[in-house]
């Protein structure tokens, strides 16, 4: 998407499309629509297996028997690995450490390890928490730290239309469509309020659902700003 934009084939690119200094460089961001910060995914002392005590990222510190580990890039690898607070640089040695397999490939290999292994994995808030509302209903979020950075619209260097979506995003959130649009698509419709395990969607592919679930966001955000546009 965000070559589309780069190359004027496209206006603007929606979906979920990480803030960050690299892609400033190459694109222009209206201001967030989601913020998104670092979240631990653990199974539920209900769940399949037993469940793994941890609350914090400071705990994972005093369990040497849980493993943890995040995915081998993205924004909360980069965040891990130039981190000063002393809490999160211990957490990136033990990772750093050999035979751990801290890293995946995939965040769908790192959910399914919570499954199956004593293993904590690290990954953007907004997966986790789509991820815990999912059939099998076994895992849950807990905490937010270490980075916060955001969901943006891109757009063309220099396009006219930012500033206009800034304005229309700003009277969204203020109005209360933005948490509206969250509730709707994160909470209510979530399938683990009875935590039933012939849910629709498979726990396996709910980290791929989250990103195409953030880019109906996405669009449905741009359909609001622009029904504001006309009037």
């Amino acid at each position: 998407m965000i070559g589309e934009v780069v190359r004027r084939e496209a206006d603007i690119a929606a979906g979920p499309l990480y803030i960050t200094e690299r892609r400033r460089f190459a694109v222009d961001f209206t201001d967030p629509f989601m913020t998104v910060e670092a979240s631990l995914l653990v199974r539920r002392p209900n769940g399949n297996g037993s469940p793994v005590q941890v609350a914090s990222a400071e705990d994972l510190l005093s369990q040497p028997d849980v493993h943890f580990g995040t995915l081998n890039r993205g924004f909360i690898h980069h965040a891990l690995r130039a981190a000063n607070d002393s809490v999160i640089s211990e957490l990136w040695a033990r990772m750093q450490a050999p035979d751990t397999y801290a890293f995946t490939h995939s965040n769908n290999e790192g959910i399914e390890r919570v499954r199956r292994e004593n293993f904590v994995f690290i990954l953007p808030n907004k997966i986790a928490e789509y991820v815990s509302r999912r059939p099998p209903c076994d895992l849950m979020a807990v905490d937010n730290f270490l980075v916060k950075t955001g969901f943006g619209l891109a757009l063309g260097k220099g396009s006219a239309l930012t500033a206009k979506l800034n304005q229309a995003l700003d009277l969204l959130a203020r109005n209360g469509v933005l948490a509206m649009l969250y509730e709707k698509w994160w909470i209510v419709r979530g399938q683990c309020q009875g935590h039933d395990p012939q849910g629709l969607i498979a726990g396996s592919k709910a980290a791929s659902n989250a990103g195409g679930r953030t880019t109906v966001f996405a669009l449905l955000l741009l359909t609001a700003v622009f029904a504001g546009f006309r009037t």
